[in-house]
Formats: C-alpha cells, structure tokens, sequence
C-alpha cells in the first residue's frame, strides 16, 4: 500500500471522523433532522374513525407561481404503515384560489415511497389552492379539501 492511501485511510478512520458519522446518524434515526421529505406545510385528516391518515401538500415547498410543483398525497394507516396500489381507488383535483377553475390530478404512484402518490402541474396565480382528495381506502369511503399555503408569485424571487 502506498503511504498516500495509508494517509487517506488514517484520516478517513480517526476517532473524530468516526463521532461524526455516528452522531449523525443517531440524529437522523432519532428524527432530529427529518429523514423524508414531507414539508411543514403538509396537512393531516383522519378517516374511517381515525384508521387511515390522508397527509396532503405539495412537493415543493413553500411554491411559487410559474414553476412545476405537484401534489404530495401520502396515505398511512393508523400505526404509520404505507397503504399502497390506490392509483385507482382515489381521486385528486386542484381548484384555483378564486374558486372558478378546477383540474383532474391523474395520480400516480411515487417511485420508491410506499403509500404516496403524485401528479405535476404548474400554479399560474398567486394564493391559496384547494386540493380534493376523493375515493375509498380499504373500505372507507371519504371525500377532503385541503388547503395549500399561501402561493406566491414567482417575482418575488428575483434579485435585482
């Protein structure tokens, strides 16, 4: 071996670098630093007597006018289990902040998270979108509005 790999594996190896790694994945197994990708802004309904969880927001977030975002639908049981193969039993649409418009949100299922499903779309005004969520889960039919935070429009970001 060459002392130039010996040097990389004695830094690679020292008993700082080894606390880090550790601490770091405690805090990340403790949920300190969470793990997923589910935003604070995502909104929690209870159906069937509390024995499915419906979890609703959008993918990006906070979301801005003029930029492809999509629906971040995740369904749970109870005891937190992913519920998976809904693609035909649930229904989504997304209704403008005025009210007037609405549109179909074909889902699909999300590659490599069990129980949550997508569907992309641009939002062209700024406000609140609405977001129904329709079907049957099990056998629990149930109809939900959820409500997006605030959207702002795109402008806002730019600099100077």
């Amino acid at each position: 071996m060459s002392s130039r790999n010996a040097l990389w594996r004695r830094r690679m190896l020292t008993p700082s670098t080894i606390a880090a790694r550790v601490l770091a994945l405690a805090v990340l197994g403790l949920g300190i630093i969470p793990a997923g990708s589910q935003a604070q802004a995502h909104e929690t309904k209870e159906i069937g007597g509390g024995r499915f969880k419906i979890i609703v927001g959008l993918v990006r977030e906070p979301a801005y006018t003029d930029m492809v975002n999509g629906l971040d639908l995740i369904v749970r049981t109870a005891d937190n289990q992913p519920v998976s193969n809904l693609e035909r039993s649930i229904s989504a649409e997304i209704i403008s902040p005025d009210g007037r418009a609405r549109r179909p949100l074909p889902l699909r299922a999300q590659f490599a998270r069990p129980g949550s499903y997508t569907s992309d779309f641009i939002l062209t005004q700024p406000g609140v979108y609405r977001i129904r969520i329709w079907g049957t889960v099990a056998d629990v039919s149930f109809d939900e509005t959820y409500g997006t935070h605030e959207i702002a429009a795109q402008n806002t970001l730019r600099f100077p």
